[in-house]
């Protein structure tokens, strides 16, 4: 089949409130499931009325369960009777909301309790949770019908998951399993199910596909995002999730276990205790041929306040400086006629954003239509809330803080708002803290309490640069570059080294061993050489270079070659842990550009050796594009008015690609 006959059916479920006051209300739920639609309509050009979305109250029990028959069923089963099963739709369940476990009463669960996901009018009285083998009921009669489908859960599943030191700041999506007794018993055919358990703790996908947001002993957390000159919660999983789905290039569409792979080293290093799991049939192309649309035109929609407003915003990956071109109303396909004029953006809003004249034309007509052009990285500051009664304390915090360089890093809000970071006072030491209330570092003595705010910086550094990738999706580099990360083993005939793929787990996660050697695998698969910088981002909160290995040694990869880091003897590359670990997530990350760059402005030493605000060497860059960014990244936000002219940011010059794994002293589960 072609792209043009490819369809989706899509119900996207989102619950933030529920009836029964005892369960713990959310705040990003909601926003999951109206980004998932706007990403599904406005990007992949999924028809209005094959979305069906539920949130809040409108997504109880029933009416969970009977969209899933009307809308994803029996749509499916329409569409193959009038089209034939070899172009059977594209279909996406996806929840966000709470996860917890109900009373097993066939005495088939090991531990006596069934997973569920938690309606709106769940806990009521007469009303109950859908189970997971009600779920897969629903599931086996959709993939009778077709096996391309995707099930993305974000959410916990059950009451295993760690805590934190402190409560979470920004909430989890668990609540306490229902006791009650069920007046439902699972159904004699699948009766064993609960042998094929994979990590996340749901029943093993068969002919389908499932995303979910955590490991079984792991809680789904929401995290904070700034979306325009707002900032709302969402699920970290569908955060990263929509946001690589968004980047995805329409040349080369990834599978599942690539998606995966991207999604989870983002949400594992903002949540070091979540680790996302990719299930079921993942080497399936993502959406099945459904293709993204190709450079999307957004609209001039008014002029207002000496501005020119468009419909198109932070969910079109738009940020302030970004520049785009503006064609007549009545433009269909954009590079056969000149733009009228050159747009920047000086206000983004989620859907809408205020635009300035660059150059060209003094009119723009109204309902003109606008193509991006170039796009800037997101640096805005990251939020930190300071949990802290003594008020010398807080006053000396508040005043580091309120400092020009950190406040291009972090900024304080008030107890109770929104916030990526917290620093708590616990007796005599300050704690670094996620929004989950995880700790990122050692206690620091208060006495010491400047320290706390260079290490708060550092990591604002270490993630910035983690995040910092080239989002045109049109870029003539994208997808140009793989990275892999392989077992190392030595023939015993030969006694040669070569390389082979790890094995991955149940969930997709691509686990290493204390001591056991790897390669790492960088191809070019571009026309032209490319230049490459590899980096290891690791569990101290550094950045190491790790290719070239001696800084400023530029050599570019040929096309069609492939560079094998730790391949050759006397070049092994193995890990180590301390003692008093079991297991850490670290990240690889290669970045590749056409002309020469300064990468080490990417590098960080660990973060207890810190005792000095980072990065204050670092100034000094050529006027590249790519050596512009990569400042712009690590270091503060210069004047976006004085340098978008001289500094483009040269969508077709870059590229970049990541892997994540677990370093453990664990069996693979």
């Amino acid at each position: 089949m072609n792209d043009d006959t490819q369809t989706m059916y899509a119900l996207l479920v989102g619950i933030d409130e529920y009836a029964n006051p005892k369960i713990p209300r959310l705040g990003g739920c909601v926003n999951d499931v109206d980004a998932m639609e706007r990403l599904l309509r406005e990007q992949y050009g999924v028809p209005r009325q094959n979305i069906q979305k539920l949130t809040n109250h409108a997504a109880n029990h029933q009416a969970i369960k009977d969209a899933f028959v009307s809308h994803l069923i029996n749509s499916a089963r329409t569409w193959v009777d009038q089209h034939g099963a070899e172009s059977a739709p594209s279909i996406l369940f996806h929840y966000s909301g709470h996860g917890s476990q109900a009373v097993d009463m066939t005495g088939v669960e090991p531990d006596g309790m069934d997973e569920t996901i938690v309606p709106y009018d769940s806990r009521t009285p007469g009303i109950y949770d859908i189970k997971d083998w009600e779920l897969g009921q629903l599931l086996a009669e959709l993939t009778a019908v077709t096996n391309n489908v995707v099930v993305v859960l974000d959410c916990c599943h059950s009451g295993s998951g760690v805590r934190s030191i402190s409560p979470s700041i920004a909430p989890a999506r668990f609540c306490e399993p229902d006791l009650r007794p069920q007046p439902t018993s699972r159904p004699a055919i699948h009766a064993t199910t609960r042998g094929a358990a994979t990590a996340s703790g749901w029943m093993r996908p068969e002919r389908y596909v499932l995303l979910a947001a955590c490991r079984d002993r792991e809680l789904a957390n929401e995290l904070v995002v700034t979306e325009g000159e707002q900032r709302r919660q969402h699920g970290a999983l569908s955060h990263f999730l929509i946001q690589e789905l968004a980047r995805i290039n329409p040349r080369q569409r990834p599978t599942y276990r690539e998606l995966h792979e991207q999604v989870r080293s983002h949400v594992n290093t903002r949540f070091r205790g979540q680790t996302p799991q990719c299930e079921g049939d993942r080497d399936r192309e993502v959406f099945g041929g459904l293709s993204p649309m190709y450079d999307p035109l957004l609209t001039v929609v008014a002029q207002d306040a000496g501005l020119i407003w468009i419909d198109g915003g932070a969910a079109q990956g738009l940020t302030p400086g970004s520049e785009l071109h503006v064609h007549p109303p009545d433009t269909r396909v954009v590079g056969t006629v000149q733009p009228i004029a050159t747009l920047t953006v000086q206000v983004v809003g989620a859907v809408r954003s205020g635009c300035v004249i660059l150059d060209g034309s003094q009119e723009i007509p109204l309902f003109a239509r606008v193509a991006v052009h170039r796009l800037w990285p997101g640096v805005a500051p990251w939020h930190v809330m300071l949990d802290i009664s003594d008020e010398s304390v807080r006053h000396a915090l508040r005043a580091r803080i309120s400092e020009p360089y950190v406040s291009d890093f972090v900024q304080e809000v008030p107890t109770g708002n929104l916030a990526d970071f917290r620093i708590q006072l616990l007796g005599d030491s300050l704690h670094l803290q996620d929004s989950a209330g995880a700790p990122l570092a050692a206690p620091y003595p208060v006495e010491r309490s400047d320290e706390v705010i260079v290490g708060l910086t550092h990591i604002v550094r270490y993630l910035r640069a983690l995040e910092f990738r080239n989002n045109a999706r049109d870029s003539a580099l994208a997808g140009a570059v793989t990275l892999a990360i392989k077992q190392r083993i030595v023939d015993p005939a030969t006694q040669e080294p070569t390389a082979r793929p790890f094995e991955l787990t149940t969930g997709g996660e691509l686990l290493v061993g204390v001591g056991e050697e790897i390669v790492i695998e960088i191809t070019n698969g571009y026309c032209l050489p490319l230049y490459i910088g590899l980096f290891e981002f690791g569990y101290e909160w550094d950045i190491v270079q790790l290719y070239p290995s001696t800084k400023g040694a530029h050599e570019a990869l040929a096309p069609g070659k492939t560079l094998s880091i730790g391949l050759h003897k006397g070049q092994e590359l193995a890990f180590d842990l301390p003692d008093n670990m079991t297991d850490v997530a670290e990240t690889f990350k290669v970045i590749a550009t056409l002309e020469e760059a300064d990468f080490d402005i990417f590098t960080l030493e660990p973060l207890r050796s810190a005792s000095r605000p980072p990065g204050r060497g670092i100034c000094n860059h050529d006027d590249s594009p790519i050596n512009f960014l990569l400042s712009l990244v690590m270091r503060a936000q210069p004047d976006m008015r004085a340098l978008r002219a001289a500094h483009p940011a040269a969508k077709d010059e870059w590229t970049s690609n990541q892997v994540g794994l677990l370093i453990t002293r664990r069996a693979q589960e």
